[in-house]
């Protein structure tokens, strides 16, 4: 099987359809795959999973790149169809935060949301100027944490004159007190599971997380964690759930759960000699399907907002879409649509989606209209991931919104 996917990287590698790249940075060892796109002028995407400290090999090896593995056949075959993400973009892939895949953090004491950003956009820059793209608009896709990573870069890579052609954000999650943590406080008060003094009390400690996070997050960071951890968790009755060994949560991935999303085989064949080869990537580098330094990453910065820098990319005109599934959980989709309807001062009014396919499948969900260049949505039966068919119907629509600036 290992020999099966091993042709696959280097008959792409070998014919200039994927080009690895492992680069050295002040915090990191960043890996990431680099697939230029046939189509002139075809815009930059750059696409990472969520988590954070998720790899996304599983998704670019299975229906991104220009060949695929087949799990029915076990083969390799040419990818013909509407998730070849090559035949419309260039697509760059990222490890997203660093110590994940092939990537390895050099100081976690020090390594956070802000200094990923900074290193993922100066690899962003380094592409567009090797490979000539510097006419060509910068898109951005993910999911979960990219919601909360995407804005930040987009906005930094605008500010210094870079095109931005648009942000397609999967169930993200840009401001975690507003989308999960105050509507789950909601939640126990009208569920019945905690009296109003109980509900205040929450809330008394919510407001001071948010005002430790806006004040000064680098100096305030580990007395708004431990607000979290002694006050929320506890009564939430979730703390258990969201915690690694070294007893920090995650408002993101559930620990117990971890290995699920990731294949297997595609983590066997990744940790390969042969692979990392191919790759051009020292055998010495163990390969991670989820970061090692998770704990600390999410430590430093899962409660800070970058919903400020989805409004400015908004207020420039860039086009977004935005889209929840519903199986995220009626809490956080409350949350995610109170957050917008605050960010951008307006009452979101929902129409009915139905998106027609070819095979006869629907996209059934909402759509608001937040402003003219600015969508918010919800996929009926779609959960926190793209991996069911609900999902993939929402990022076919999302890839079309990106493409034209108009919804299916």
């Amino acid at each position: 099987m290992t020999d099966i996917f091993a042709s696959m990287l280097k008959r792409m590698r070998d014919e200039k359809l994927m080009i690895p790249i492992y680069i050295d940075l002040p915090f990191t060892r960043t890996f990431a795959l680099f697939f230029p796109s046939k189509m002139k002028g075809a815009p930059l995407l750059v696409f990472s999973p969520g988590g954070p400290g998720e790899t996304g090999y599983d998704s670019i090896f299975k229906e991104y790149s220009p060949y695929i593995y087949d799990e029915e056949t076990k083969s390799i075959k040419k990818n013909s169809g509407p998730y070849n993400l090559t035949s419309r973009f260039n697509l760059l892939y990222i490890d997203a935060p660093g110590d994940v895949g092939y990537s390895v953090v050099k100081k976690p004491e020090v390594y956070g949301d802000q200094v990923f950003t900074n290193q993922v956009v100066r690899v962003i820059k380094m592409i567009v100027k090797q490979y000539g793209l510097e006419n060509n608009a910068i898109d951005f896709f993910g999911y979960s944490y990219a919601g909360k990573i995407w804005p930040l870069v987009a906005e930094q890579l605008y500010k210094e004159g870079y095109k931005i052609g648009g942000l397609a954000i999967f169930s993200g999650y840009t401001d975690p007190i507003r989308q999960e943590i105050r509507p789950l406080n909601e939640f126990l008060l009208y569920g019945g599971l905690i009296n109003s003094s109980e509900y205040q009390r929450l809330e008394s400690a919510t407001d001071q997380i948010e005002r430790l996070v806006q004040t000064d997050y680098d100096k305030n960071w580990r007395q708004a964690q431990s607000l979290y951890i002694n006050t929320l968790t506890n009564a939430w009755g979730i703390a258990s759930a969201f915690t690694y060994d070294v007893k920090l949560p995650s408002l993101f991935v559930d620990p117990l759960d971890k290995d699920e999303d990731e294949d297997p085989l595609i983590s066997a064949f990744m940790s390969s000699s042969q692979v990392k080869t191919i790759l051009g990537v020292p055998q010495s580098v163990t390969f991670h399907p989820e970061a090692t330094v998770y704990s600390i990453l999410t430590y430093k910065g899962f409660l800070q907002s970058s919903a400020q820098a989805l409004k400015f990319l908004a207020d420039q005109g860039v086009p977004i879409i935005f889209v929840m599934g519903t199986m995220d959980g009626a809490v956080i989709a409350k949350g995610t649509r109170d957050m917008m309807q605050s960010l951008f001062n307006t009452r979101l009014i929902e129409e009915r989606w139905f998106y027609p396919l070819d095979n006869g499948e629907k996209l059934i969900g909402k759509i608001s209209k937040v402003r003219p260049n600015v969508y918010y949505g919800t996929v009926i039966g779609s959960g926190h991931s793209l991996d069911t068919v609900e999902g993939s119907l929402g990022f076919i629509a999302s890839m079309q919104y990106l493409q034209s600036g108009q919804l299916p």
